[in-house]
């Protein structure tokens, strides 16, 4: 996928997590956020930015429409995940991270030797989010999708790096 159009995707994101970070967490707004089309302007804005980042990438209507429709998925739900972890009062939310390792660290190890040899890995990235590394996942399989769409079909021209962003 080209620079212009992962940056396009990236500042779509950045801009939706910058809101809901500025906003206290509850967790009847991550419920609302991860499961209602609003129908208001901004959110028509984003659906328009988000497939026009996709349509100028390459992708036809209808794959970017799945394409938008995927990246909103992730967006969301990880909004809905982050949020409800954010409000956790303190004490819930340091028990919560305390007990990835207490939970795993006795396992035994002739049952369990994955968990045995991550277990520290595993408390360490499993107390914060996922997000940033699920979306440069993400964007690595829409460069694959469109690679393939360039493939399959010759009138399809990856896109020149724009310089006007997204």
């Amino acid at each position: 996928m080209s620079t212009s159009a992962v940056t396009g995707v990236r500042t779509c994101t950045a801009s939706g997590r910058a809101c809901t970070a500025s906003t206290p967490p509850t967790r009847e707004a991550a419920v609302l956020a991860a499961s209602r089309v609003t129908r208001r302007p901004n959110e028509i804005k984003g659906v328009e930015i988000g497939l026009g980042v996709l349509r100028r990438a390459g992708f036809s209507p209808d794959e970017a429409s799945r394409h938008y429709h995927r990246f909103i998925d992730l967006a969301l739900g990880f909004a809905a995940i982050d949020a409800a972890a954010m409000a956790l009062p303190p004490e819930a939310a340091a028990a919560d991270r305390a007990a990835w390792r207490a939970a795993y660290a006795d396992l035994p190890a002739d049952q369990y030797p994955h968990i045995a040899e991550a277990v520290d890995a595993l408390a360490d990235t499993m107390n914060g989010s996922a997000y940033a590394g699920a979306l440069e996942l993400f964007l690595d399989g829409l460069g694959l999708a469109l690679h393939r769409t360039t493939r399959a079909r010759p009138d399809v021209q990856p896109p020149r790096e724009a310089a006007d962003g997204p």
